[in-house]
């Protein structure tokens, strides 16, 4: 298999006729949200995409999309996938739904106590069956690369985040406790030691 669980890749593409799939080979390049919708204006670069549209870095081995909360990495880490052939299929959904082998993207995962989290939690759903305190400590997450992100979900009482080793977590207010049962957060890396965290805080 090509690629790791996805989940519901396609489910945001159902109400699209065509899908479009834009591919580079520039190291670093990132799908990007255009600034305008005028493409006369000089401002559109060639990395921009609409909801539903995909983004492929080949050098980078690296997949997104874009939704209604952003752009999305659906697939990346492991490098060496023959993306040539895959992308040469990426003509339809029912295509792309085999070439990705009908998979999920964002894995369940139980936590409670005291849990320090790992580059593997990458892209799944943290779920915590007690009262937990989730502790991003930054010699655990190294390799975690920026853009990464882990998504929360809180099933018991109470779930809380804490910093360890110089982690600066950016949230609304400084609050690092999520709220109501069955809310949901999720955990953004955007630099070497620094997180955003986004979701139902209290």
């Amino acid at each position: 298999m090509y690629l790791e669980k996805i989940i519901n890749i396609l489910q945001f593409m159902n109400e699209f006729r065509r899908m479009i799939l834009k591919v580079s080979s520039i190291t670093n390049d990132v799908a990007t949200i255009p600034t305008t919708n005028d493409h006369t204006d000089g401002s559109w670069l060639s990395t921009d995409i609409y909801i539903g549209e995909l983004f492929l870095n080949v050098a980078d081995d690296i997949l997104q999309t874009r939704t209604d909360a952003g752009i999305v990495e659906v697939y990346g880490g492991v490098v060496g996938v023959d993306w040539g052939s895959i992308s040469g299929t990426l003509s339809n959904q029912t295509d792309l739904a085999t070439a990705l082998d009908n998979t999920t993207l964002i894995q369940p995962k139980n936590i409670g106590g005291v849990y320090q989290l790992i580059p593997s939690d990458r892209n799944q759903n943290l779920e915590n069956d007690g009262d937990c305190v989730v502790e991003v400590d930054g010699a655990n997450l190294v390799s975690l690369p920026i853009g990464g992100q882990i998504f929360f979900t809180k099933k018991a009482e109470g779930l809380r985040f804490s910093s360890i080793g110089g982690i600066i977590i950016n949230s609304v207010d400084g609050l690092l406790e999520m709220g109501r049962i069955n809310c949901g957060a999720s955990l953004l890396k955007i630099g070497s030691i620094e997180y955003n965290l986004i979701g139902e805080l209290v």
